[in-house]
């Protein structure tokens, strides 16, 4: 099949209805009475465990295979279902042109227009059938996907009656869609002006670079922060030889489904973060699906049986201070990425993707990302790690004597003191994200660029955790229209 590329410019596609030219009928009382002349036109929205080396990252150059057009009684039954598929037609090369259109002639019973570019997995309702019949599936939207098996849709459900067209604006092809009805375009009786914005079901995270602070040390800590009687002190906590294997990065707080049409519906199925210690087990998670609980939608990992292997092919390279884990960056970029449903207004039209309503906003969950990582030793950490705190006095740094004043210490150290686990487990849990100052609202049609993800000692805990109203690290992100955007992770 041939496939077009189309190069958006926003997040958004405008889809653009109007009558054709002839005398003007006044719109009938009933939405569905009459018979109408409706010209389309859409613009193209810019959208098994083992170690990996990274996937392709989505593009803003979005490519249609096909659109499917619904034209709907006020109750959403389907009157005319129509696939569009991409190649040389002039309906296609019309239809993705807003400057021109297809005009469908003869349409009765019509009051409202959908729009489904790319439907992938979608049960597509036949005539006589409900919109409400579309259901997404996470299941079929992994990250691994290809991107165009990602669904755009809009719609309107209030299409405007005009009582004006110029013919001679109209510069698209004419189809009669139901072949056979004698309807003809002048016998089209009324004219509707209808806007629709498509956009993709899921928003992205792409994770470009992954390392860990191998030697390094906290910023100056006032003693007044532990303790009044501290005060005037000044202390940091020093590390060396920090290198843990990296297992696995998995995803929690996603949404398993969401029936977008007709009804502004919030999504479904939450995967709520397991709590503590057991939430997963030889490299997946222990009590979701098994259709969700596949590599490359809820977790990358490197299980070989009986402990943790490194999950990335890529040869770990020194960076001052730092051990680069993962970098995707090179001629043939890759990244470690992340596709999850975000529910939205279908019907909304704003240009603008960002104030486009979300549904059930308050109520929806941020994803959660979890980094495992494993160490060797027999005792938890590896024995090569070390950590100790340290006084300024008169001006140099000295090592504190950590039985001195034990709760002082373990106070100063404590973060990065690594308890004895089973498996010698622990996890960098990114709760949240930030984009410069300020925290992401997560939104639909987003690629979320994680450019780069530093850990520390001081963010490794024992277990997943979920979203808490603290956060002790900042991780920063980039958002791309899809939409792409910067952020960068914020660390429980």
């Amino acid at each position: 099949m041939k496939v077009y590329s189309l190069i958006a410019t926003t997040a958004i596609a405008a889809l653009a209805l109007a009558g054709c030219n002839k005398e003007n009928a006044a719109p009938a009382t009933d939405p569905d009475a009459g018979t109408k002349t409706i010209t389309v036109s859409i613009s193209g929205a810019s959208l098994t465990k083992a170690a990996t080396g990274g996937e392709d990252p989505y593009t803003e150059n979005h490519n249609f295979t096909k659109i499917d057009l619904y034209f709907t009684t006020a109750n959403d039954v389907v009157v005319l279902h129509r696939t569009i598929e991409a190649g040389d037609s002039d309906e296609w090369t019309n239809i993705i042109d807003a400057t021109k259109g297809v005009r469908y002639v003869g349409l009765t019973g019509v009051s409202r227009v959908y729009v489904v570019a790319n439907g992938g997995e979608i049960e597509v309702p036949a005539n006589g059938e409900n919109m409400n019949d579309i259901l997404l599936e996470m299941k079929n939207y992994a990250a691994t996907a290809d991107q165009d098996v990602i669904p755009f849709i809009g719609g309107d459900n209030d299409i405007t009656p005009i009582q004006d067209e110029i013919a001679t604006d109209f510069t698209g092809t004419t189809i009669d869609p139901i072949p056979g009805d004698p309807s003809t375009v002048e016998e089209g009786q009324q004219y509707y002006t209808a806007a629709v914005s498509i956009r993709p079901v899921i928003s992205r995270l792409e994770i470009d670079k992954i390392s860990v602070q191998t030697t390094g040390e906290t910023e100056q800590i006032e003693g007044s922060t532990i303790d009044a009687s501290y005060n005037g002190r000044k202390f940091k906590v020093v590390w060396e030889n920090f290198k843990p294997v990296l297992g696995g990065i998995y995803m929690s707080n996603f949404y398993a489904q969401w029936n977008p049409l007709p009804a502004q519906t919030a999504a479904t199925g939450l995967f709520a973060t397991p709590t503590g210690m057991s939430g997963i087990a030889n490299g997946a998670w222990v009590s979701l699906d098994t259709d969700l609980n596949v590599a490359g939608l809820a977790y990358y990992s490197n299980w070989n049986g009986s402990s943790y292997d490194q999950l990335f092919t890529y040869t770990q390279t020194a960076e001052g201070n730092n051990t680069v884990y993962f970098n995707g960056a090179g001629e043939t970029p890759k990244c470690v990425p992340f596709n999850f449903l975000v529910n939205y207004d279908v019907h909304e039209t704003a240009p603008d993707i960002a104030s486009n309503p979300i549904i059930n906003k308050e109520a929806r969950n941020h994803p959660t990302f979890h980094f495992q990582f494993q160490y060797t030793g027999d005792n938890g950490a590896d024995p090569d790690y070390t950590y100790k705190a340290q006084e300024l006095i008169e001006g140099e740094w000295q090592d504190l004597d950590e039985n001195e004043d034990v709760l002082l210490y373990q106070a100063l150290v404590g973060d990065f003191a690594l308890a004895v686990t089973p498996g010698n487990i622990y996890y960098a849990n990114v709760v949240q994200f930030m984009e410069g100052d300020e925290v992401v609202d997560i939104q639909p049609g987003k690629i979320y660029k994680m450019d780069s993800v530093l850990i520390t000692p001081a963010n490794l805990t024992t277990g997943t955790v979920a979203p808490a109203e603290e956060y002790n690290v900042i991780v920063k992100v980039k958002v791309v229209d899809f939409d792409t955007i910067n952020v960068t992770p914020v660390f429980e």
